[in-house]
């Protein structure tokens, strides 16, 4: 036998040449996935155009698109091909990856990446936020695999914003579409804060209470965990209802919040006169402040201070309460209220002065089209007020339910109308030099007037001047109305007056509230200018003249004027809001069990790149409460960890998949706290802050390259840990809510008015070309029998075939785009620009060994100027034969 001869038996060839085509594909498929996966790095959209899914519900906002899809989306089943006779078995996404796109209605292959969130597997709405008005979007929803954090099985469309019009008569109309990232208009809006002693972590200050305008609409966040704190916001324009229905319209998200007394929760109030600050409306329900109105989603129907009261169904109830002349009644509605994070529901509030009817006035609390609270008839006292949006915290640690040391709510469009003829008047506010557009009040600044940062005016024999200096460019619009505001050392009696210019003196009665008693030390005051006031304002230098005894404090005065022309707010053409650092979660608690061997207790988060593409630099900060102590008494401020305090996203998980997120693993040290006791020496040691209140420390992130947060919203993340020496069985503060059923999802734009009619603009889409010839599965050259077979028995299809058009999948009597776009959807083919036949498998071409025999599936490899083919065929493999 000559060993240089070939002597294989036909069969060893046959295997031989398999193995060989085999590795060509395995190589190939593996090439092809890496290019893929290199090819989605870039800010373009990789997989366009899409094919638009009616599943994916649009609602057109002016710088929203709300976003509703059905939950859970699936996981896609792996292409057919020759080498896969069966399918894999299919688990559920881990997470789902919600992305807006800028979209290019002339060349969809230039979608450009505006805006990313993370969102759970079971996630079915969202906002998209941040964008331009009247501009075309692309909608995503992609679900990553857990196996290897890859994004498949995407659902989309295209849908566009539509700006909102003012309300007729619209005494105030803000929509922030003109605001920049972080700007605060303090023209329009009077903005702030107070925070009582106690409150964690005290090393944070003012960033407990933050006020943050950006992507087009603003922010409240309220950070801590005993004592308490609040913001307030108010629009400078006063609110006139008398003879007639005047309405008041915002848009919140109402996210689960806590009962009233003792939680995070956001109320609106309308009120006679202008607070101070949140303190003035009392401890949790919101009517301490005489002669005013609240509206709020704080609390549940008959709540008691027991454990396990509040349950899914009886948490958020509606909340009108009310104050007249200090006799206080409350109105409580039936349904609850709460939607998922950073998802907004238009809240309409209506208040009726009837001079016909006894008594005269009657407010309704309107969520999205439906009543949710209403009062009886009564007698207010007043119809002009002025309206205040408060966020506010209150020993959260305390409450037995649903403990949140942090709570992030979103804000959009603040209006409200007036009598006929109203407009929304362009506005200037003049502070007092070296005073805040922020006003921080500090309990402790008793001396300096209790705003921080804002000096107390110098008396020199019981009179002081504050010039006001009014822009000439201002003043040539025409002054219609102006009003003074100052602050006033609590209990100062009518011991002062003020003079504007030459205009006469005035004496202001000094409003009271025993809420203000002992803290903060600053009452505030207004004051209308008068007609002789305001005909003494001119351009320039306007002088504000107090005249008092040697002890009064005057603090942060302010001139509100507006003016006589209407605002008239611009829609800016930028498209992409500020890249932002994302986080999965943002609020933990842990209680230390002292039956586990463990001292720490770990819990991760995961960031994320908000925006566009391109790598983005994070810093982290930790901070913790000085008054933190440990089983000694001892101070300690070194208890919370977290595993990196600085790295880069590299980029957005809308264009990386996994690869976009970074895990942040926080550590609360257990054996650096204090555990309750009960010994009377032991006792002595303890700080009242800390312990069975829980104490809270927070992690800050923010962008590397903008350490002071001048233009990009940094992430806080708080952790509240409690050491009271309790098992989790017995401890009182461990009935934490984990769920929550019957969310709001929908956004009813017919509930605001002057909004139902307005037409989203229609801008021209690129349908995709879809050859019908992908309902071809088997690459065949036609669609037969043997296509819908495949397509019922792979994918279990239960329609039955129709005579001619088999691979009718959906049985509308016809082969057409559809059948193949479901294919596509279950079988994970992608759509091309254009699409070629078979496209989720190698293009089968004629080789060497001739044509492909009928009812076969084809890959095919090329060797040197061989072709080697490898079909299937019911299930069995076969060569074709050479030529």
């Amino acid at each position: 036998m000559d060993p240089t001869k070939n002597t294989s038996s036909p069969i060893q060839k046959f295997w031989g040449l398999f193995i060989v085509a085999f590795l060509l594909v395995a190589i190939t498929i593996t090439f092809t996935l890496s290019q893929k996966q290199q090819n989605s790095v870039g800010a373009r959209a990789a997989e366009v155009p899409i094919t638009p899914n009616p599943l994916v519900l649009t609602t057109s906002l002016d710088s929203t698109i709300r976003v509703n899809w059905p939950a859970p989306i699936t996981p896609q089943p792996t292409p057919l091909t020759s080498l896969t006779p069966t399918l894999p078995p299919l688990s559920p996404y881990t997470k789902q990856i919600f992305s807006v796109w800028d979209h290019d209605p002339n060349n969809p292959n230039n979608d450009i990446l505006v805006s990313t969130k993370v969102l759970g597997n079971t996630s079915s709405v969202a906002d998209a936020n941040g964008l331009q008005g009247n501009h075309q979007y692309t909608i995503r929803i992609e679900g990553l695999r857990a196996s290897d954090g890859q994004k498949e099985a995407y659902l989309a469309n295209y849908a566009s914003t539509a700006l909102q019009p003012p309300m007729a008569n619209a005494a105030f109309f803000e929509n922030f579409m003109d605001t920049a990232p972080m700007e605060v208009k303090s023209d329009y809006l009077d903005v702030r804060t107070l925070a009582n002693e106690g409150i964690q972590p005290d090393s944070l200050h003012e960033e407990r209470m933050l006020f943050m305008p950006n992507e087009r609409h603003f922010h409240t966040e309220m950070i801590g965990g005993v004592q308490r704190s609040e913001l307030i916001v108010r629009p400078r324009v006063p609110f006139n209802f008398a003879s007639r229905t005047g309405t008041f319209q915002t848009e919140v998200d109402m996210a689960p919040v806590q009962n009233d007394n003792q939680g995070v929760w956001w109320e609106i109030h309308l009120s006679k006169d202008i607070p101070g600050s949140g303190r003035a409306f009392g401890s949790g329900n919101g009517n301490e402040f005489q002669n005013g109105i609240t509206f709020s989603i704080a609390r549940p129907q008959n709540r008691s201070d027991q454990p396990g009261d509040i349950t899914n169904t009886s948490m958020n109830k509606a909340l009108i309460s009310v104050n007249i002349n200090n006799t206080k009644t409350e109105y409580e509605g039936t349904v609850r209220q709460a939607t998922g994070a950073n998802v907004r529901m238009p809240v309409i509030i209506k208040m009726t002065d009837d001079p016909t009817h006894t008594p005269r006035n009657k407010a309704e609390m309107w969520i999205n089209g439906v009543k949710v609270a209403e009062t009886p008839w009564l007698n207010l006292g007043y119809t002009t007020g002025f309206w205040t949006l408060a966020h506010r915290h209150f020993y959260t640690s305390r409450n037995f339910d649903f403990q949140i040391p942090n709570q992030l709510v979103h804000w959009d469009t603040i209006q409200y109308d007036g009598p006929a003829g109203s407009i929304n008047p362009y506005m200037k506010t003049y502070i007092q030099p070296g005073c805040g557009k922020i006003v921080n009040y500090d309990i402790h600044s008793y001396n300096n007037g209790g705003i921080k940062q804002c000096p107390k005016l110098s008396f020199t024999s019981g009179h002081s001047t504050m010039p006001l200096n009014v822009d000439p460019a201002d003043f040539s619009k025409g002054i219609r109305a102006a009003r003074l505001i100052f602050g006033v050392t609590h209990g100062q009696a009518n011991n002062y007056t003020f003079q504007i210019n030459t205009a006469p003196a005035t004496t202001v009665p000094y409003f009271d509230n025993s809420e203000y008693d002992p803290d903060p030390a600053t009452v505030l005051i207004h004051h209308d200018l008068t007609s002789a006031e305001l005909t003494t304002l001119h351009s320039g230098a306007n002088q504000i003249i107090f005249n008092g005894n040697q002890n009064l404090t005057v603090t942060q005065v302010e001139l509100e004027v507006e003016y006589s022309q209407p605002r008239i707010i611009a829609n800016p053409s930028t498209t992409n809001p500020p890249v932002m650092i994302g986080a999965t979660t943002n609020a933990f608690r842990f209680h230390h069990d002292p039956s586990n061997p463990n001292a720490s207790e770990t819990a991760t988060t995961t960031l994320f790149s908000a925006g566009a593409t391109g790598s983005v630099g994070w810093h982290a900060d930790v901070f913790m409460d000085s008054n933190d102590h440990d089983v000694d008494g001892n101070p300690v401020n070194d208890w919370l960890h977290v595993s990196s305090t600085d790295g880069t996203l590299t980029n957005s998980p809308a264009n990386i998949g996994g690869a976009g997120f970074t895990t942040l693993t926080l550590t609360a040290d257990f054996s650096r706290l204090r555990t309750d006791c009960n010994t009377t020496v032991c006792i002595n040691k303890i700080h009242q802050d800390d312990g069975n209140d829980g104490t809270v420390g927070v992690i800050r992130i923010r962008r590397a390259d903008d350490p002071m947060m001048m233009n990009h919203m940094p992430v806080y993340i708080a952790v509240m840990v409690v050491n009271d020496g309790q098992t989790a069985a017995h401890d009182k503060d461990d009935h934490l809510l984990t769920t929550f059923t019957g969310l709001n999802s929908s956004f009813n734009r017919c509930a605001i008015p002057n909004y139902c009619a307005i037409t989203p603009t229609q801008f021209p889409t690129i349908t995709p070309t879809i050859d019908i010839r992908r309902a071809d599965v088997n690459h065949d050259g036609a669609v037969t029998v043997q296509d819908f077979n495949i397509y019922r028995n792979q994918l279990n299809h239960q329609c039955t075939a129709g005579m001619t058009n088999c691979a009718d999948v959906d049985c509308s009597g016809a082969v057409n785009i559809t059948d193949a776009t479901t294919i596509q959807g279950q079988m994970g083919r992608p759509v091309p620009t254009q699409a070629p036949v078979c496209d989720y498998l190698l293009t089968p071409t004629p080789g060497r060994f001739g044509a492909i025999n009928t009812g076969k599936s084809v890959n095919q490899m090329q060797r040197g100027s061989g072709s080697y083919e490898i079909a299937k065929d019911n299930g069995k493999m076969s060569y074709p034969s050479s030529q």
